[in-house]
């Protein structure tokens, strides 16, 4: 299978003011010169083993100068056509939870040297967990395949600095978030590699133990886009999907996370 990169759906501004988070393939959502450009769509080779990193970035309007964690919330849906949801239980593929068929087909990343390809992606991002993602880890990882309905999925992580190591993020600074890694290897085992899907932020949240000042700042429409309420959404085996679908069903994190207490 050909792999197509896409790019944007909707062009990026030249300069944002606004807050939100960006999610693309291939880089951080902003590329400085000489380095691979963004997309909003990618095909799986579904024929050999392969890693895609979904790059998801944010902005902040505020500044937060304890903060500690950041939630993520992202929703996939498999679709039949770019304009009609499969509605069918999602496949063996995209079963990502603990025991599912590929859970270990997927891993979040917060490392973003690696992540950047030693310096040839993401220069345009500060990172707040450390060069290497050595002053943080992943606190939570939950997966509902399913949820909302047939064909749904919930996805929800944490990403989490140590007590007593806030970082200061500061207003207006662009930082890398995470990478996620999505891997082919048990494409033959489990079934549904070629599936159109899109993924789509749900909302980002992050936290501060500050006890002045802003606690927390929840991001959920896009920073580099002239319509910075359009959810950012990527597109996977389907280059019309990013034309003709309508994002799926929004659900609070707080819904998709009390699901796995």
């Amino acid at each position: 299978m050909k792999t197509l990169i896409l790019a944007f759906a909707i062009s990026l501004a030249a300069a944002s003011a606004h807050a939100g988070i960006d999610i693309t393939w291939r880089n951080c959502p902003l590329a400085a010169a000489g380095e691979p450009a963004p997309a909003s769509g990618q095909d799986f080779d579904c024929t050999g083993s392969n890693t895609y990193t979904l790059y998801g970035c944010f902005k902040s309007d505020v500044s937060l100068p304890e903060f500690y964690w950041l939630d993520v919330s992202l929703r996939l849906q498999w679709f039949s056509t770019p304009w009609e949801s499969a509605n069918q239980p999602m496949q063996p593929f995209w079963r990502l939870e603990n025991g599912g068929c590929n859970r270990a087909g997927i891993s979040v990343g917060i490392d973003l040297e690696a992540a950047s390809g030693s310096g040839t992606r993401c220069s345009e991002f500060a990172t707040p967990w450390g060069e290497h993602g050595e002053e943080a880890s992943i606190a939570l990882y939950a997966y509902g395949p399913d949820f909302g309905g047939p064909g749904f999925a919930a996805m929800v992580f944490t990403v989490a600095r140590p007590a007593g190591k806030p970082f200061p993020i500061v207003a207006g600074t662009r930082y890398f978030g995470f990478a996620l890694n999505l891997r082919t290897d048990l494409r033959a085992t489990c079934a549904g590699c070629t599936n159109m899907m899109a993924i789509a932020i749900n909302n980002v949240t992050l936290i501060s133990s500050t006890p002045t000042g802003e606690p927390f700042a929840t991001l959920n429409g896009s920073e580099l886009t002239r319509d910075h309420s359009y959810i950012p959404f990527v597109a996977i085996n389907a280059p019309d999907l990013l034309y003709g679908a309508d994002p799926v069903l929004a659900r609070t994190w707080g819904q998709i996370k009390s699901q796995y207490r």
